[in-house]
């Protein structure tokens, strides 16, 4: 855990400066990295680590999605539906069993819509008029909701929150977290001075909030 916070201590604060001061071609290369290494993370989870045709099938499909908003944003709708077909043709060659084939296309269709679709909508927002703020601001509010969470069920939770999928999150924490995404949206509107007003900050944050902590559970579901 201490070498996980000790990463994201440097690395976050690296990321969010380039997204900031380097929105254009830098900007886009770091979504694209960070989608991959959540795309890779997705695959651990569900094909047991392996980076196999299945793996390489998913990574070029996320690529092909990024690489729409560039190119042919008109083709994002079409192109996800054959993207969701790539995978089960894939799927049924590599695998003897159609239930295992269907179930690994369904979690690579699954995993396009649930990290490609974010990272092409980010992409999106750093080629509009302050597109930098509100990707940063996401970046805020998922780290410190994420971070409130950890530390405030550590040392204050007791009650658990949902014990069947993900027995260390609480009640507290969940709360916590909730408060940590506000605050983060809120350091982005004074620290860097945002245009909306403050509500809409702190509805960003409550909203964007409560998302993370969906996506958070929906992991631990998978795992």
């Amino acid at each position: 855990m201490l070498t996980r916070i000790a990463t994201g201590l440097v690395l976050a604060p690296l990321v969010i400066l380039a997204l900031w001061y380097l929105p254009g071609t830098a900007g886009r290369l770091i979504i694209a990295l960070v989608g991959l290494v959540a795309l890779d993370e997705f695959n651990s989870i569900t094909n047991d680590g392996k980076r196999d045709v299945v793996w390489l099938v998913r990574v070029l499909l996320f690529a092909m999605i990024l690489a729409l908003n560039t190119y042919a944003t008109a083709f994002l709708v079409p192109g996800i539906f054959l993207f969701a077909a790539l995978p089960l043709v894939v799927s049924m060659l590599l695998h003897s069993s159609l239930e295992d084939a269907v179930r690994q296309a369904a979690l690579g269709t699954l995993g396009l819509v649930w990290i490609g679709i974010p990272a092409y909508l980010m992409l999106d927002m750093l080629g509009q008029e302050d597109g930098n703020v509100r990707v940063v601001t996401l970046f805020f509010i998922v780290a410190m909701g994420d971070t409130l969470a950890y530390f405030g069920g550590k040392f204050l939770g007791k009650k658990k929150l949902y014990p069947a999928i993900s027995p260390k999150k609480t009640v507290v924490g969940g709360v916590f977290g909730l408060a940590g995404s506000v605050a983060g949206a809120l350091i982005v509107k004074f620290g860097f001075g945002g245009e909306p007003s403050v509500v809409f900050f702190v509805l960003m944050g409550l909203v964007g909030g409560a998302m993370e902590q969906t996506g958070d559970f929906s992991q631990s579901l998978l795992k």
